[in-house]
């Protein structure tokens, strides 16, 4: 078990390729573990209306393993992200509204974190 104190918690998007156009995201590294929530995309700044980003869903968490724990090293960029994981995604959670998508990303967080 990896007790929340050691979760590492990030202000950007972990996966999505039109991620830059999204107003919610979440990610979580917890041990070898990478949880990325994504979710009300718009297309253009004025836009008030959210689309989909994917079959009929608004929102979406995916959990993604971790081929080691290299981090991005960009120069002037700091996010320390993890840059090296498996682009296939172990559990996809999906919903329509922010709050299902931040219940959805800490249920996966508990369960990932108890796996190790």
């Amino acid at each position: 078990m990896i007790e929340r104190d050691k979760w590492e918690w990030f202000g950007m998007a972990g996966h999505y390729v039109c991620r830059h156009q999204c107003q919610f995201h979440l990610c979580t590294v917890i041990g070898d573990y990478m949880i990325s929530s994504v979710g009300a995309r718009v297309e253009t700044q004025k836009s008030r209306d959210w689309v989909d980003i994917g079959s009929e869903r608004k929102f979406e968490t995916m959990v993604f393993k971790l081929n080691n724990q290299e981090r991005c090293a960009a120069e002037g960029c700091l996010c320390e992200m993890p840059i090296d994981w498996d682009g296939n995604q172990l559990e996809t959670r999906c919903c329509n509204t922010p709050g299902e998508c931040q219940k959805h990303h800490m249920e996966l967080c508990l369960k990932y974190a108890q796996l190790q």
